[in-house]
Parts: structure tokens; sequence; C-alpha cells
């Protein structure tokens, strides 16, 4: 049987686009009391202060496309999709969440030879162009070419093209953010290679502390077990963390980064970052146990050939130190998502 072609990337910020994570940041962001804290924590004195950027998490396995990174898939076509109905097999919180967001027994058109995410959430999201309306899996399995087979995932959610991504809160804290700001490794080739080239929305950003608390676009936040986390440990009770859902940047300016010796495609990401952009946003808890803040890319081509300019495998990490940039004293958090 002749293997089915790649699914087609779909393009960040295409739809959505009344979601703050896709709006530049505003000339006079609103920077939160706790900042300074907040960065401080972040950035993990007497550490090398740097962002742990990664692209994968788990190594391809044979046959499949499971390199770790986030699959947000475009629509293919009917002729190169299958339609498959959805079953969730989440328990307690997870289960409610699947009914609450009408995910359960619908049908889904997913392109030939998607594959989850890698690692242990088994992110999976599809644009599906006939409904308008882009779906998003946690805990999904691979879907099968029989299209009598269910998608099974734990939970999921659907937004509406229209919609501002915020209401199909089942994959991540902020509805559809994970996918929508992780870092397009096909954007970000044309980024480094063009002056003052940034990637055109807020970057997903997952933090090993964050708050229990969320702030829109965030809808619910996973971060209540990181009072269990010595690091996360700092005196300042419930705002001893940044909420879930907030919007950062650096307080730099692009020529600031361009001064930097730092490769193209770091500049290009700081430059995103820096106050003259797009900022980030923090869209989860990172697990991983890595002090600061960690990025994830979407499936793509590019990852491959960005990875290996850098020197390092496409089932490890991508590496972004900020040589010229203290984060400690130029991070800033916003009083909330929008700045």
């Amino acid at each position: 049987m002749q293997a089915a072609p790649p699914p087609p990337p779909a393009i960040a910020c295409r739809h959505f686009t009344r979601n703050p994570m896709c709006r530049p940041l505003p000339a006079n962001p609103q920077v939160s009391p706790y900042s300074a804290a907040w960065a401080a924590q972040q950035a993990q004195p007497g550490r090398p202060p740097a962002f742990a950027s990664f692209g994968s998490s788990t190594a391809p396995q044979p046959g499949d496309r499971s390199d770790g990174s986030f699959p947000l898939y475009a629509d293919a076509g009917p002729g190169n999709s299958i339609v498959h109905v959805v079953r969730c097999e989440g328990v307690s919180y997870s289960a409610f969440i699947c009914e609450k967001n009408h995910v359960a027994g619908i049908r889904v058109r997913i392109p030939r030879g998607a594959f989850p995410q890698g690692n242990a959430d088994h992110h999976l999201s599809i644009e599906d162009d006939a409904a308008k309306t882009e779906f998003d899996f946690w805990g999904a399995s691979a879907p099968s070419d029989d299209p009598e087979s269910p998608l099974v995932a734990l939970t999921g959610g659907a937004c509406p093209y229209d919609g501002d991504g915020t209401d199909c809160s089942g994959s991540t804290a902020t509805g559809i953010a994970t996918s929508l700001g992780a870092i397009d490794p096909h954007a970000l080739v044309r980024a480094e290679a063009s002056p003052h080239g940034t990637l055109p929305y807020a970057i997903a950003t997952s933090a090993l502390c964050a708050s229990p608390t969320w702030v829109y676009p965030a809808t619910f936040s996973d971060g209540s077990n990181t009072d269990k986390t010595p690091a996360c440990r700092d005196g300042l009770g419930a705002n001893g963390r940044p909420p879930e859902g907030v919007r950062y940047f650096l307080d730099v300016s692009d020529a600031e980064v361009d001064a930097t010796a730092n490769a193209p495609y770091v500049k290009a990401l700081l430059r995103t970052l820096d106050r003259e952009h797009f900022g980030g946003t923090l869209t989860d808890t990172n697990w991983s146990g890595a002090p600061g803040l960690a990025f994830g890319f979407l499936r793509g081509d590019d990852w491959s050939a960005l990875a290996r300019e850098a020197g390092v495998s496409a089932a490890g990490g991508l590496p972004m130190t900020t040589n010229g940039i203290d984060l400690a004293k130029k991070l800033r958090f916003c009083t909330n998502g929008t700045c």
C-alpha cells in the first residue's frame, strides 16, 4: 500500500484573528506589579538565563511521524482525508470537558497521514474547512486508515473559525493557543532570512512555574501542582507565579536584538518577543523540569533543516541562549493576556 503524502501544515493565525495572540503588542503595555518577581523566578538566578526551546521530545518511530512537535494540520480536502467519529475516553474532568464542548460523537475530516504529538500530551489539531472549525484534541490516538475506526482522545474541543479561539478549552489552557502560537518552522526560516523578520503571532510558551489562576485568553490553568516544585516556592502566595494566559515580552528593541551575537533563527525569535512586535503568551505548564520558559514547534519539514543548522538532532532540542539579553532584567509580564 502506497504511503499517504504528509498532510499540509496549517498557517498560524489564518483564522481566529480576534485572538490576542494574533495581535501585536500595544504601544504602552500594562506591566504587572509582580513582573519583576516572575521574571527573576523564570530566569532562575544562579543558572544560565536562557529560554529552553524545544522542537520535539520523542524520537520518531519507524513508520510514523511522531516527532514530539505540535501537529496542526490544514484541511487536505475530501480526496485526501478520512471522516472519523470522535470517541472520548477521558475520565472525570476530561470527559466532562469533552461533553461540554460537544465533541464526543461528532464527525471530523482528518487528513490521511495525520499523527498526534509524540510525547505524553498527544496533541492533535485539525482544520476542517467544510465545518469552518478547528478541532483540538488532547491524548489523541493515531487516526486509522479505516473510516469505521473512531478517533479516540481523552478530551477535545471545537473552535469556529469566526471565533477568538477560546471556546474549545479541551486541548490546552487557552483553547487553540498551543497550536496557534507554536513556532512554525516554515515561517521561522522565512523570518531569519529577512532583515528584522519575525513570526506573525505571540509565541506559545510553557513555564516550570505557573499559577493555578488564569487570565484571558486562557480558560483554565494546570499550574496548581507547581506548589510542590521547590523552584516555584517564593513566599508570594497566589501572586507568586504568572497566571496562564498572561502575555509577556522582552523590553528590548529590534536594534538591540540585531546587535547580539545570536544565530539568525534565535534573532528572529527574540525580535518576535521584543516590545516592537508580539511577545509571547504563557499557555501551559512545563513538566520537564527545565528552568525558564519553553517553546514548542509546529510539525514541518523545515524543522529538520533548522536542527541540522544548529547541530542538534531533530528528536532533541533547538538551543536558544539569549546572548547579550539578561532575562531577569528585560523580561516583562503584563497584567493580562492582551497587555
